[in-house]
């Protein structure tokens, strides 16, 4: 176990694809959206390789690299602003282009609006972008408006999934097996009910005097996008809502976390062991991805990311922890247990066995393994003992 970095005070996870490395090696590319503390960076990229029995955070730097067919892709946000008409704007635009580009292309295109330009304008708009995916060709970004020109300020929440070779619109839905569209819409009705819970009624009734009653109307919008949640790469979708007094807003995003994003288009999505059972041992994880290999896994919290490998050469496939002992425990299908000590991340050891490992437990009286002959392995401080070779 490695703590690979302590200087995040929150962060989402925007690319996930594997480290081009050596044959022997492996490792996982990462790309976050962070918020770090007096800082204006928003974005950065992560190079984290397994080199032998070793893991290290090889690289990083600002904004997200992306890595195409023709080498790597610079992408980022620029903030954008100005006066026209007496209507101030404020504005964000995404940069995508060959990682050659320089670092100045992502900053501020134009001098900051004054003070005495703001106080004179008649209305004000303006447009964030987050960026909530990025493959080798697509990108999923999330876009928020917000405008007041008076009594009534408007504010519209929209995704956009677009190729990064054309520019052009990717149909979400197009992409799904074969048989899957109807569960996508259903699946997307459902998270805007959810989405919307706060407004009450979603729909238009009639009272019994026969006057229309302006409540909430939903109407879903055939455009989807890709976000990460769960240890996963998931749908997102919009509405559009009416009337916009009642809705707060013209439209709203929302989650569909139970709708995978199509293999074809998040490419590399595995995760050897389930985001549940490393949450088991650390609470604090948000997202978890794993080597293409499954030999490393990267998990994120609110403030660190933290790699497990040290040794396996297999895809892990369990956690456990003693607390008593100060340990955690992880088992692989290369038929080793291995300990480190959960304080300091340092190995304390490991167990060989017979066939590969698939679970552990940690219970009264000690820490136990599962392999896949049938044995169960008692584990005292990474030194084992078969205590049932017959366990059905």
């Amino acid at each position: 176990m490695i703590r690979l970095l302590t200087c995040l005070t929150a962060c989402t996870l925007a690319l996930a694809a594997p480290r081009p490395t050596q044959a022997q090696n492996s490792g996982v590319l990462l790309g976050l959206h962070v918020s770090i503390a007096d800082s204006g960076e928003s974005y950065r990229t992560y190079f984290i390789a397994r080199e032998g029995s070793t893991v290290r955070l090889a690289a990083s730097g600002p904004d997200l690299l992306v890595p195409r067919p023709s080498g790597f892709w610079r992408v980022c946000v620029v903030a954008d602003h100005g006066l026209s008409d007496g209507q101030l704007g404020q504005w964000d635009t995404v940069i995508a282009g060959p990682a050659t580009i320089k670092r100045g292309k992502c900053a501020a295109r134009d001098k900051a609006v004054t003070e005495a330009e703001q106080q004179g304008s008649m209305c004000s708009t303006s447009s964030t972008n987050q960026i909530l995916f990025v493959a080798s060709r697509a990108i999923s970004i999330g876009i928020d408006f917000e405008g007041d020109c008076g009594a009534h300020p408007t504010g519209d929440e929209q995704i956009a999934l677009r190729s990064l070779d054309t520019d052009s619109v990717i149909d979400f839905s197009a992409l799904v097996e074969p048989g899957r569209s109807s569960e996508l819409v259903a699946a997307s009705l459902e998270a805007a009910r959810v989405a919307y819970a706060d407004f009450g009624i979603v729909d238009t009734v009639e009272s019994p005097e026969y006057d229309t009653i302006a409540v909430a109307k939903l109407a879903l919008i055939r455009q989807w996008g890709v976000e990460r949640g769960a240890g996963s790469w998931h749908a997102v979708g919009q509405m559009s809502c009416s009337p916009h007094v009642a809705c707060g807003g013209t439209g709203r995003r929302f989650s569909i976390p139970g709708f995978a994003a199509p293999a074809s288009l998040v490419g590399h999505d595995g995760l050897s062991v389930p985001l549940q059972t490393i949450k088991a041992v650390f609470p604090g994880v948000r997202d978890a991805v794993s080597s293409p290999r499954g030999d490393l896994i990267v998990a994120l919290s609110d403030d660190e990311l933290v790699a497990f490998t040290e040794g396996h050469t297999d895809w892990v496939t369990a956690f456990a922890i003693d607390e008593d002992a100060g340990l955690v425990y992880s088992a692989s299908e290369d038929q080793t247990v291995r300990a480190w000590d959960l304080a300091t991340g340092e190995s304390r050891g490991a167990v060989y066995g017979v066939s590969p490992f698939r679970s552990l437990a940690a219970v009264q009286g000690g820490v136990y393994a599962g392999d896949e002959a049938g044995n169960l392995w008692r584990l005292e401080s990474a030194v084992a003992a078969v205590v049932n070779a017959s366990v059905s």
